[in-house]
This record gives C-alpha cells, sequence and structure tokens, in this order.
C-alpha cells in the first residue's frame, strides 16, 4: 500500500522553496505527493502561469527524483464552472486546461476535477449536461495527454439560489 501526502501543504512558493518541501515530505516519510496546483498557480510568485513553467516543472520533476517523491494526482483550479456569469469564468477555465499541460510534464497521471453545479431554475439533468459541455475539451486533451481524469467526491447544496 502507498500513502501519499497533500503536497500543497508545503507547496507556498513565497515560504518553502519546493526543494524544501520535498525534503520535508521525505523526511515525513513519504514517498508519493498528490499536488494541489490550482491554488499554488494563483499566488503571485507562482511560476505556473508564466513563460517558464517548463523550466519550473522539469526542476520540480529533478527534486522529485532526488527526494524519491513520485507524483501521481494533481487537483485542478476549484470553480464553480456552471456558473459562466463570474467575471473569470473563461480565464479559470483556460488555466485549469494549462493545468493538464502542467501535469504532463510533471508526469502526474491523474488530474483531478471538481463538480460545477447549474445556479438558477434548472433540473439535474440540465445540470449534468452543461457539466458535460463543460468537461469536453478536458476529456479530449487529457487524452491527448495521457492523463486520467477523476471528479471529485464533493457535491454543493442549493439553498435559496445560493450554493452553500
Amino acid at each position: 500500500m502507498e500513502l501519499s501526502i497533500a503536497y500543497e501543504l508545503y507547496m507556498k512558493p513565497h515560504e518553502v522553496p519546493t526543494k524544501q518541501a520535498m525534503e520535508i515530505v521525505r523526511q515525513a516519510g513519504f514517498r508519493c505527493a498528490d499536488m494541489s496546483i490550482g491554488p499554488f498557480c494563483l499566488h503571485p510568485d507562482s511560476p505556473i502561469l508564466g513563460s517558464r513553467w517548463q523550466q519550473w516543472a522539469e526542476a520540480t520533476v529533478q527534486t522529485a527524483r532526488e527526494n524519491g517523491i513520485t507524483m501521481r494526482q494533481a487537483h485542478c483550479l476549484l470553480f464553480n464552472y456552471m456558473d459562466t456569469a463570474q467575471p473569470d469564468h473563461k480565464r479559470l477555465t483556460e488555466i485549469n486546461l494549462h493545468l493538464l499541460d502542467v501535469c504532463h510534464a510533471l508526469g502526474i497521471e491523474y488530474f483531478v476535477l471538481h463538480p460545477g453545479t447549474a445556479v438558477g431554475a434548472v433540473s439535474a439533468a440540465e445540470s449534468l449536461l452543461g457539466s458535460i459541455e463543460w468537461l469536453k475539451p478536458f476529456v479530449e486533451k487529457a487524452e491527448k495527454l495521457g492523463i486520467r481524469l477523476c471528479m471529485e467526491n464533493m457535491f454543493d447544496i442549493l439553498v435559496n439560489e445560493q450554493i452553500i
């Protein structure tokens, strides 16, 4: 059996460099790390969205190897993609698609997406169809890159048109 630790506990480039974070994971006895690269990529110091993201990925892979750490899965940026009225909806979707490239460069085989909830008076079937439409480009890109998509086991509760 292989246990994994959520690497984002240490993945704070403004506080803890990647090399030090990997050493902490190794010293804690873990050999496998899960990455929540979605939240990490939005930090102003994060290299994931910059022009040097591939160099960062190569250095991260090398550091992981040096520490005997494998990275099997990564979590996307969490946002309600079914709420298309969000000001950053298109940008956040594009970031999540880019994260598939980052996962590929890191050798990560599982990319975890989070469900969205339709806002307004729509049926569960309509909400499901909306999710399927949003997921199509992810499925296509993941297939090309050899990455498996996973859906997080979570849900939203809609009360008086507000997601809680």
